[in-house]
């Protein structure tokens, strides 16, 4: 059996190699394949351009700046950092195949093999991947029609308990489903206990699999830094940094498994810092919201009714807030955990309404920040202490046009350590 391949990234102190990379879906600019240089972003605001970059000792980045200095920067201090990429597209997968891991990663790939413990899979930039079966949530190994694939969808939006359901088309081209539990592969055949029986059934007349819910686990959480990378055609990976060169990098997943991407595959990355915390991955203790002219009030999370990311001033971020009037949400704090609260403020560049706002900021209920008549073009960054306090509040206002193209955002909301 084959397994992910661990030399072809020739860094020195590979393992000792877990960089904290964040990378541009904060930052807009020009495509990974058209930039030469790196840019890093600091947690403070500071834009870094690198023409070279390494870890040696996992906590830094070895950084070459382009007048030949060297500067070194600490990894739990970078909020971005934008990679240039090979040109080469990445083939394809041969089967439009698709995994779900109970981690909540989801992939293109196609099953290859495996054994009673573990399925080997092949993504779309070609690595080979091993994972246990346990943190496999559904496969689809063949394309998917009619009743077929709207039984596939129903059942993996609501898996049952303890047997799992097996979508599969006979020889005669009948399509039937299954309800089983599946012990694994063994050569060319799925492996099944069907009704106390075990079975074996040929790979290639199996559609997918939708596992049940008592039949595997989530691994647990990764420890802080992790790295979240966007692929071209496999999806997005979360895992933390194992080693990096100019023509890829390897990551350790939660699943346990290591995972090499070539730089050609790679879009974009992003980063879960020890610390920052995202108020867009964080779930708030309540939501408050007023209705004005009949129309309800929006809460959005990493986008705005424009589409994806938010744009203020013509820059894109990728992480933040997006509110209409009057709406107010607060969430719980850990007094201490945190000292600063940083963002962004002002209309979504997209909004196509006249747009006037209040936006507040609020700590334990008391008002720390309020800016009236916010309006389009306007941006204003913020930065305020938490001051151990134990709920925050963030809360856009009707202006003088109520709530007529106030797209309100909070762009990059963030709770920062000391």
């Amino acid at each position: 059996m084959r397994r992910p391949r661990t030399d072809s990234l020739p860094l020195r102190d590979a393992s000792r190699a877990r960089a904290i990379l964040v990378v541009g879906l904060v930052m807009a600019g020009a495509p990974l394949a058209a930039q030469e240089t790196a840019r890093l972003v600091t947690l403070g605001g500071e834009t870094i351009t690198a023409t070279a970059w390494r870890s040696s000792d996992g906590e830094s980045l070895e950084l070459t700046l382009p007048n030949a200095s060297t500067r070194r920067v600490l990894l739990d201090e970078l909020e971005s950092m934008l990679l240039p990429t090979g040109a080469a597209a990445p083939a394809a997968p041969a089967a439009p195949g698709r995994v779900w891991l109970r981690s909540g990663l989801e992939s293109a790939a196609q099953l290859t093999g495996g054994s009673e413990a573990h399925a080997q899979l092949r993504l779309a930039f070609g690595d080979p991947l091993e994972l246990r079966w346990q943190h496999v949530r559904a496969l689809r190994l063949l394309a998917l029609e009619g009743d077929d694939a709207r039984g596939f969808e129903t059942a993996l939006a609501a898996p049952p308990a303890t047997d799992d359901v097996l979508f599969a088309r006979a020889r005669t081209g009948k399509s039937t489903r299954l309800s089983l539990r599946v012990l694994g592969v063994e050569g060319a055949d799925l492996v099944v206990d069907f009704r106390g029986e075990r079975r074996n059934m040929p790979l290639d007349q199996v559609l997918g699999i939708v596992f049940g819910t008592d039949n595997g686990t989530a691994p647990p959480p990764l420890p802080l830094p992790s790295i979240r990378v966007e692929t071209v055609a496999a999806g997005i990976w979360h895992g933390r940094l194992e080693a990096l060169d100019e023509r890829g990098l390897r990551l350790r997943l939660a699943e346990g498994a290591s995972l090499t991407i070539d730089a050609s595959a790679m879009r974009s990355f992003a980063v879960r810092s020890s610390r920052v915390q995202w108020l867009s991955a964080t779930e708030p203790k309540a939501i408050q919201r007023t209705a004005a002219l009949d129309l309800e009030p929006f809460f959005l999370r990493d986008s705005a009714p424009g589409g994806e990311g938010l744009l203020l001033g013509g820059r894109r971020f990728a992480r933040g807030i997006c509110m209409a009037p009057r709406t107010r949400v607060t969430w719980a704090l850990s007094p201490g955990s945190f000292a600063w609260l940083e963002a962004s403020i002002g209309i979504d560049d997209r909004s196509t309404g006249p747009a006037d706002a209040t936006f507040r900021v609020a700590i334990d209920g008391t008002v720390v920040f309020e800016r009236s008549h916010v309006r389009s073009g306007v941006v204003e960054g913020l930065r305020l202490p938490l001051n151990d306090g134990k709920e925050l509040t963030l809360e856009v206002d009707f202006g003088e046009h109520f709530d007529l193209g106030d797209h309100c955002v909070f762009a990059a909301a963030r709770l920062v350590k000391s």
